[in-house]
């Protein structure tokens, strides 16, 4: 599965904050993530104190856990 972030804004009124929360629920990834922002509007969440930060940390985390080790074959 892939890793998968949702990133909602509460403010947002084109997209209410509990489609977002009912798309992380129904999200068959085992990993995932909800973040969501108080002031968050559709078009300025990413404007957003810790935005890009949390972005980077999911990305990070995801990395981590999805880094696959070469196997070594037998010459």
């Amino acid at each position: 599965m892939v890793p998968t972030v949702f990133v909602s804004g509460l403010a947002d009124t084109l997209v209410p904050p509990r489609m977002m929360v009912e798309l992380h629920q129904r999200c068959g990834s085992r990993h995932k993530q909800l973040v969501q922002f108080a002031s968050g509007t559709h078009n300025e969440t990413w404007t957003s104190p810790g935005y890009y930060h949390s972005l980077a940390t999911f990305l990070q985390d995801a990395r981590v856990r999805h880094t696959v080790t070469p196997t070594l074959k037998p010459l």
